[in-house]
């Protein structure tokens, strides 16, 4: 969420405006202020995020895939931006959970797709591979807010 539009957040909670109704940002109801500087009607952004689900393999390779790998995810335009390990504290629902979470940012798709196939990161590659199991590797586009999505789920059904 940018600065601009948490700040909007921010001032709408402050006043005890109707926030539920206030919500032109993720749905089309009307709202009882302007929300047009909450809302943004542009296609989704180009950055993009690499979710990584997996658990550890038996042996130190994602250790070393982890100590080498970044210079290879900055040369291409990528960031860190989350990483995680599965709560303890929290209950998971949804298939079978993972150990480890990590959130890469990526200016592009093509930037990912760059850092997937660079030659000169495939020991890295395969000491990614060889060192986890049950790995899932998931592309999502860079989105502002979440009606472009509710239009086309609400266009899908009404065909």
């Amino acid at each position: 969420m940018n600065s601009a539009l948490l700040e909007n957040w921010k001032l709408l909670l402050m006043s005890n405006v109707d926030v539920y109704r206030a919500s032109a940002h993720f749905d089309d109801r009307p709202a009882l202020v302007d929300a047009a500087s909450l809302t943004c009607d542009h296609p989704p952004m180009a950055a993009i995020y690499a979710l990584n689900l997996l658990d550890l393999a038996d042996n130190d390779d994602y250790r070393g895939y982890m100590k080498i790998s970044g210079p290879f995810v900055e040369k291409h335009g990528g960031k860190v931006v989350s990483i995680g390990r599965l709560s303890k504290e929290s209950a998971s629902t949804g298939g079978e959970p993972r150990s480890i979470m990590v959130v890469v940012e990526w200016p592009s798709a093509e930037a990912f797709e760059a850092f997937k196939n660079d030659p000169s990161a495939d020991h890295a590659h395969h000491l990614r591979e060889s060192g986890t199991k049950n790995y899932l590797w998931w592309a999502y586009d860079k989105l502002e807010d979440l009606r472009p999505i509710f239009r086309e789920h609400r266009d899908q059904r009404t065909k």
